[in-house]
């Protein structure tokens, strides 16, 4: 019989590297930084998929754009 992961196991690995992920976020965005900083530092290619999964929910709850008023700025970090 082959191994069958534990779901609950997975999640919280999941949750646990997200959070990991969303706080090197939080501390690189001390200062306004834009989207492509902020992917060369993860180290990650697929923008639309970070800012899906990292940016917007941090932008209900941590971060705010620097340039509010224009969704796409350069330095902005969304």
């Amino acid at each position: 019989m082959g191994y069958l992961p534990n779901p609950v196991a997975q999640a919280a690995k999941e949750s646990t590297s997200a959070r990991c992920i969303r706080e090197k976020i939080l501390a690189f965005c001390k200062e306004p930084r834009s989207m492509q900083e902020i992917l060369e530092m993860l180290r990650l290619k697929d923008r639309k998929w970070v800012r899906k999964h990292y940016i917007l929910p941090l932008l209900e709850s941590h971060l705010e754009l620097t340039i509010p008023c224009i969704c796409q700025a350069v330095n902005e970090a969304a």
